[in-house]
Parts: C-alpha cells; sequence; structure tokens
C-alpha cells in the first residue's frame, strides 16, 4: 500500500516546503499540479519549475505536473479552471494499485504527520484506530457542531466504507493567529473508491472527519502575496472585483494587523506557534521568520 500526497500548486513556496518537510517521511509520492494560468484566467509562470533546485532532496517522491489546459472561462466566479487543475491530479495516479490511499488538499492544508502514519500502520496492524466526528455546519462563519463517533474497526476497514477528510485548526496571515472555525481541508480515500479529485474535494464537508488532523495555513508570505492570491483565486472573487479596497494594500495590512478576515465576520486570535505540533516547524520559522507576526 503506497499513500499518495495530491494538491494544486500557485505560488506558495514556503509553505510547500514546510508541507514536504513534514510529509517527505510518512508518504511515498507528492503529486503536485501547477497551471500556466490563475484561477481568474491571468497567464503566470510555472513557480514551482523556476525555484526546482530549492526542492531538490525532496524530488525522488515528487511528480511535478504542468497543466496546460485550454479551459473555456465563463468569467469572474467560474471554477472551471481550479476544478480542471485539481483533476489534473489523476494524470499522476497512472501507477496506484486499488488499495493505495490518495490524499487531495490545497497546498496549504497540512494534515498531521502522526495521523498519516497512524493510517499506514493500521493495514497491518488492527489495534490501529482513529476516532473520527460527523460535523453540522449550522451557519457559514460558525464553529458549527462535532459529533464524535468511535470507530469500531481499523481505519484500514473503514475505508472501505467511506472516504474521511481532516478537521483541521486554522491560522491566518501568520503562524500566530489562530481562529477556532473550522477548516475540512485534506480528504482521503482508496484509488479503487476515487472517481475524480475534484469529486472528492466536493464532497469533503459532508465526510466523517479526523479531529484535530492537522493545520491550515491561508493567506501568508506577506501583504504582496496576499494580494496576488487575492487576484487569483475564485472564492469571494466577485467581492475582490466589486470592491477595490479588499485589494488595497494598506487594507490588507490593517486586516493582518487585526486578525480580521476581509469581509467576514470570522476573528483570529493571537496564539503560541508552539501548539503547532509540526515537527520541522521550529527550523522553518528560523529560515522564516515573517511569518509570525513577531
Amino acid at each position: 500500500m503506497k499513500i499518495y500526497d495530491c494538491f494544486t500548486f500557485f505560488n506558495e513556496l514556503e509553505i510547500l516546503e514546510l508541507r514536504l518537510a513534514s510529509l517527505y517521511d510518512v508518504v511515498d509520492r507528492f503529486v503536485i499540479v501547477e497551471a500556466d494560468k490563475t484561477h481568474a484566467n491571468v497567464p503566470k509562470p510555472f513557480n514551482f519549475y523556476a525555484h526546482i533546485h530549492d526542492y531538490d532532496k525532496y524530488l525522488p517522491k515528487i511528480s511535478y505536473l504542468m497543466d496546460t489546459s485550454v479551459v473555456e472561462y465563463k468569467g469572474v466566479g467560474d471554477w472551471s479552471i481550479e476544478n480542471n487543475q485539481r483533476n489534473s491530479i489523476a494524470k499522476g495516479l497512472a501507477d496506484a494499485e486499488p488499495d493505495d490511499l490518495i490524499m487531495i488538499s490545497d497546498v496549504d492544508e497540512i494534515p498531521d504527520p502522526k495521523i498519516i502514519q497512524t493510517i499506514r500502520e493500521s493495514f497491518t496492524d488492527v489495534n490501529k484506530r482513529i476516532d473520527l466526528v460527523a460535523f453540522y455546519d449550522t451557519a457559514p462563519y460558525t464553529r458549527g457542531i462535532l459529533i464524535p463517533f468511535h470507530c469500531g474497526i481499523p481505519i484500514a476497514r473503514f475505508l472501505d466504507l467511506s472516504p474521511i477528510s481532516f478537521h483541521l485548526q486554522s491560522y491566518l496571515y501568520y503562524f500566530d493567529w489562530r481562529s477556532d472555525l473550522p477548516c475540512e481541508g485534506t480528504s482521503l480515500c482508496k484509488f479503487k473508491h476515487l472517481d475524480s479529485p475534484q469529486g472528492l474535494r466536493d464532497v469533503r464537508k459532508g465526510l466523517p472527519r479526523v479531529i484535530n488532523g492537522g493545520w491550515h495555513f491561508s493567506y501568508m508570505g506577506g501583504v504582496e502575496r496576499i494580494i496576488e492570491k487575492m487576484q487569483a483565486a475564485v472564492e469571494d472573487v466577485e467581492l475582490f472585483h466589486e470592491n477595490k479596497k479588499y485589494l488595497d494594500k494598506a487594507f490588507v495590512e490593517a486586516a493582518m494587523a487585526s486578525g480580521k478576515y476581509f469581509h467576514t465576520p470570522a476573528k483570529f486570535e493571537p496564539c503560541d506557534v508552539n501548539e503547532i505540533k509540526l515537527p520541522t516547524l521550529k527550523n522553518f520559522l528560523k529560515k522564516y521568520p515573517h511569518f509570525v507576526r513577531g
């Protein structure tokens, strides 16, 4: 059994480095798909390819796919380009076997490597089990309701019944701005149950979840990187296009200083970065100190 960690990539070079370092020992293959255009249909360079030698030590496990698909784009709010990019992950799964595990994420949604290791061990050890939760989202940008249930069979067998998703802790702008809002980022299933990467992504909110399953590090890298992502993304892009204040440098700087998530009522609070139990994080923050507020 092999584990494939599959995700789309835009320009999150540092977060990619953290992901590769954190998961390298627990996955067998990384499948990275980068497109030649943003999700808003603006041409872009292949950023990973331009910096590929920065990742030399991880390359033995990387399958890098350069997506040059011609996709009909219908204008602001059209998800076609993003969905096509994610579905291109399937091209990197040609050697996958039926019981191999496929994880589908955005690059900034990093599952806990300890949980991935437990899932791997459950294929040979029936005592390796993970308790799951069901999630009911009462309204957008609320905590929702978590309903724990005990998984009475090894997770390897449970995955024959259902895919799972990972309930992630959210961080915004910096590693020391935390929110208690839910993020149902990474999804996982056996290859034999994968209809399409985007299909698995679409159903993640309704799947049984691994509680405390990892971390979501969103809109990081500084003001210019954040604005670039806002211009490129589909989510909330209508709002960003209609109200240019959200793309103003001063507005973004104020949001970063206050912990406010743009136009939403979501609020992020200061936290200690040591609560993030990623073994590679300490060295990462030494190399990239601007990822904490200081």
